[in-house]
């Protein structure tokens, strides 16, 4: 982004320009990060589909920012990232068009824990190869989200999660025009399964399968490697809305 001193990556620097205005970048080397995804089942690269590939910056346990991504070559496995600011990152993958477990990088081998995750340095020019992912199958939940009047939903999100209450996020997908859902790359075993409308603008009353808002009454679903778990589905109802002022010494706060 131009902000008419060093440039940065940050949106949040940039300046206005215009019409006319004569700008020059002052454009820094990236680096670059190569590796091959591997099933861990074979150990053989995993071909015919796409798997996203992530740079991280921030806490992999805690907050944290997606920087940048590629797909995977469908053809023989292998990612390449480049153009990366440098920097301390780390490497995760997320399903894409597979049903491939998310994992994140480790010399030692990828692993589902974020505590496990390993940084990487980049300096510009750097190129680093062999940071590759041995990735287990997972499985896939799928259904429908509707409200309480039988209408689809679209662009709501719905996760899987390990735990019914504070459990750590598994794997996600949004639902489309349909209200259709499909959530691939989990975990095999129990999950629970929870809806986000509001964070995607609805005023809709959050679940979790099947019908409750309460953590401690959500049904467990029981997910399989390699197979898929269908009519896992929500009808929603609105939620009411609470709105006001915030101010400090009589002035408003934005």
């Amino acid at each position: 982004w131009y902000d008419n001193v060093d440039d940065t990556e940050n949106c949040n620097d940039a300046i206005w320009v215009n019409i006319g205005d004569t700008i020059v970048f002052n454009v820094v080397e990236g680096g670059t990060v190569s590796g091959t995804i591997i099933n861990s089942a074979n150990n053989l690269p995993i071909k015919d589909v796409s798997v996203d590939v992530s740079i991280i910056q921030g806490e992999p346990c805690g907050p944290h920012q997606y920087v940048m991504g590629r797909y995977s070559n469908p053809l023989d496995g292998t990612f390449t990232l480049d153009g990366i600011p440098p920097g301390d990152y780390f490497l995760r993958t997320y399903p894409g068009d597979s049903n491939f477990i998310s994992e994140w990088w480790n010399a030692s081998g990828s692993s589902m824990n974020c505590a496990d995750a390993q940084s990487i340095s980049i300096s510009s020019g750097d190129t680093i190869m062999d940071r590759g992912f041995q990735l287990e199958e997972g499985g896939a939940v799928s259904g429908h989200v509707h409200d309480d009047g039988g209408q689809p939903l679209a662009n709501v999100h719905v996760f899987a999660q390990e735990a019914s209450c504070n459990g750590q996020w598994l794997a996600g997908a949004n639902t489309d025009d349909q209200g259709f859902y499909r959530i691939q790359g989990i975990l095999p075993g129990s999950v629970y399964i929870r809806t986000d409308a509001v964070s995607n603008g609805y005023s809709f009353i959050d679940e979790f399968w099947d019908g409750t808002p309460d953590c401690g009454a959500a049904a467990e679903i029981s997910v399989e490697a390699g197979a898929e778990t269908p009519n896992i589905d929500f009808n929603l109802s609105p939620g009411a809305t609470i709105s006001g002022n915030v101010a400090s010494g009589g002035q408003p706060l934005e």
